[in-house]
């Protein structure tokens, strides 16, 4: 009897927790993390690149939207390696990019929908471009986009579709 009541008090707590924690609710810092971990996972750079500067940051106030802006500085640590983060530094004279990320958050799940990535560096003529839009059931977007696509820059741009569920 004590055997079975230790594990209902434990399957209960667990429930708990896992309510507890889909009921977060997710910060503009986590759309930020989701937004840069998603640029180094499509772009073609080798090096990872991290967080150098936070310009903006708003949240739609009807509906879960963030609009951010911010500068990615490239790091000594490659893309292909199991890097941490914290310790990964940034590169002398690293590439250092502008970019705008609009992030959207499921409600029912607390997983992001929609992220899309666009980043520019100082030198003209020159853009990394990452973009990939979620339908709110998973699926994907029509593949590599609509022929003669093109950026707000007037420049083409790359679409990368597909699914990824960061921070459920």
């Amino acid at each position: 009897m004590r055997t079975y009541l230790k594990t209902m008090l434990l399957a209960g707590l667990a429930s708990l927790l896992l309510v507890a924690q889909a009921e977060r609710a997710l910060t503009s810092m986590d759309a930020l993390d989701a937004a840069i971990e998603f640029y180094n996972r499509a772009s073609e750079h080798d090096n990872a690149f991290k967080q150098a500067s936070l310009l903006q940051s708003m949240k739609s106030s009807s509906s879960e939207h963030y609009k951010l802006k911010f500068n990615l500085q490239e790091t000594v640590c490659l893309k292909s390696e199991n890097y941490e983060k914290p310790k990964c530094t940034f590169m002398e004279n690293g590439l250092l990019l502008k970019c705008s990320a609009l992030v959207s958050v499921l409600k029912e799940s607390s997983a992001f929908a929609n992220i899309a990535v666009t980043c520019d560096t100082s030198i003209p003529n020159k853009q990394e471009v990452a973009r990939v839009k979620r339908g709110g059931n998973g699926s994907r977007g029509r593949e590599g986009g609509r022929p003669g696509s093109r950026s707000s820059t007037g420049k083409p741009s790359k679409s990368l579709n597909f699914v990824e569920r960061l921070l459920m």
